[in-house]
């Protein structure tokens, strides 16, 4: 697998490529830490967020979805990567339907169905973020989302420190090799994660969700199981998730358990396959420069002339 450092220093001997600027604050050419932003993540929360919710233009549209997709970046920003001793680079993530895993599990994100509207309003406020000096990922196939691209990109690239900022908690399968945060001043810690999960080893949390189910992505639980102690102490026991069903270990879970386990194999079969990341598909990285004019026009369209101050400030200490 070629890491996402020589694919770009492969791109950068190529005579198409234009002469880049040093930044001093972001670059998305040379760096040690990596900013990943799952973008629908973050433009889903700045649409539902109350205080932004009633903010709109002189001529009645709203425009809260940018302001507060701004105004959540720029506060990421100054924490994650405003230390000139360690050069970042903005990852932009952005998901669509995964169509597969709702062939497995035709409740999968049963809930997540949005308007017409708020599709319109999250593409506007995903735009703002592509203005931005950043690298592009995706994987090119339509069985993947966000999560899986997130995933596919930090175990390729061990080599870096990858900082995330995202809601979703099915990136903790990778929570030994990131750092995860829900906003600017809020990170995940240890205790989040045993609150969540328990004891439940990272690699373990798609049988979690098969087992236990997940109301967030409508992932059903098996049912039957009166007490979750005995089996996410058997979670830390097992090398791989399908020995959960080896009859050593079944014999020792409680009886009412063991039968719910055996009885529900198929189904939580496929509720592991939809909930595991995949992080082996091939990672396509693409580098973007700093468009100013074009992010201060989007402002200035959205009458978030507050952020125009903040948007010269970051402009100057992108500078080199």
């Amino acid at each position: 697998m070629v890491s996402t450092y020589n694919r770009l220093k492969e791109a950068m001997k190529s005579p198409l490529v234009p002469k880049v600027k040093k930044y001093a604050l972001l670059n998305p050419y040379k760096f040690k830490r990596t900013i990943i932003i799952d973008g629908h993540n973050l433009a889903h929360k700045a649409l539902k967020a109350k205080f932004y919710a009633g903010m709109k233009t002189k001529s009645g549209k709203s425009t809260g979805h940018i302001y507060g997709s701004f105004s959540k970046l720029m506060a990421f920003l100054k924490v994650a990567c405003f230390n000139p001793e360690i050069p970042c680079a903005l990852v932009i993530v952005s998901d669509e339907y995964c169509e597969p895993r709702q062939k497995i599990m035709p409740s999968y994100k049963a809930n997540r169905i949005k308007t017409s509207k708020e599709v319109q309003m999250i593409n506007e406020a995903l735009s703002l973020l592509y203005y931005f000096p950043h690298l592009l990922a995706s994987i090119p196939t339509k069985d993947v989302e966000a999560d899986d691209i997130i995933g596919a990109f930090i175990t390729q690239n061990p080599q870096y420190e990858h900082w995330v900022l995202s809601s979703d908690r099915d990136l903790w399968q990778l929570w030994n090799k990131a750092t995860f945060f829900e906003k600017h001043d809020r990170k995940f810690t240890d205790e989040d994660y045993k609150k969540t999960y328990d004891s439940t080893p990272p690699k373990m949390i798609p049988l979690f969700k098969a087992i236990f189910g997940d109301k967030s992505d409508e992932i059903p639980p098996i049912g039957g199981i009166t007490k979750r102690k005995p089996v996410i102490k058997l979670f830390s026991k097992i090398k791989k998730p399908q020995h959960i069903f080896k009859t050593a270990n079944i014999d020792k879970l409680p009886s009412s358990t063991a039968i719910s386990i055996m009885d529900k194999g198929i189904m939580i079969k496929r509720g592991y396959k939809v909930a595991k990341l995949r992080t082996k598909s091939k990672i396509l990285v693409e580098p973007h420069e700093f468009d100013y004019a074009g992010l201060k026009m989007l402002l200035i369209k959205y009458e978030c002339n507050k952020h125009i101050e903040a948007l010269n400030k970051f402009k100057s200490k992108m500078k080199g």
